[in-house]
């Protein structure tokens, strides 16, 4: 009889230790949740905020009639707009080229004469479909290392037009370029 109730003692006591452990861990989960829900919350609400912020900013140099101040708020409330549409996948050309117009705005207006910008396309391909930033990063990696590090003013051409059922877009720039060793490595990792 008493090794019975021992026997009952120990798996009461096992039985409780487990369900102790169960909660404990229910609760670290609950916890981690929160915080993940919290997170994500601050993440959606971050960007609205900047944009409202940008707007209050806007309608002050707007009564101060600040004209440059108003256009490089206007082109850096486009990127941030462009950002927050992350569900669409495609975009015609000529919103992606609005895109980058706001990039290379606030980059002038940064470098002032030091970055030149020329620009020809094709104005049959403004309303066809591309990818959303498609091209944006690739301008941006110019003007970040190509005319950037330049002490000269730097050129950055885009170009873009069709031939027969193909359409080629080259992003050029007269930057610092690439010593031989690196251009070797970009073009061995585009082979693999």
């Amino acid at each position: 009889k008493m090794v019975g109730r021992l026997l009952e003692n120990m798996v009461a006591c096992t039985m409780n230790f487990y369900y102790s452990s169960l909660n404990e861990e229910k609760l670290k989960l609950e916890k981690a949740l929160k915080i993940a829900e919290l997170k994500t919350l601050q993440s959606q609400i971050n960007p609205h905020f900047l944009l409202n912020a940008l707007n209050t900013i806007f309608m002050m140099a707007l009564m101060e009639e600040a004209e440059e101040t108003q256009k490089l708020i206007r082109a850096l409330a486009g990127l941030l707009k462009n950002n927050l549409q992350k569900e669409r996948k495609m975009i015609t050309l000529r919103d992606e080229l609005a895109v980058i117009d706001d990039y290379l705005f606030i980059q002038k207006t940064r470098f002032g004469n030091r970055l030149q910008v020329e620009k020809k396309i094709d104005p049959a391909l403004l309303e066809m479909e591309v990818p959303q930033l498609i091209l944006q990063p690739l301008v941006e990696n110019a003007v970040m290392h190509g005319i950037e590090p330049k002490e000269d003013p730097g050129l950055l051409k885009l170009t873009g037009w069709r031939e027969g059922e193909l359409v080629y877009f080259i992003i050029k720039d007269d930057g610092v370029g690439m010593t031989e060793k690196r251009l070797q490595e970009v073009r061995r990792c585009l082979s693999d």
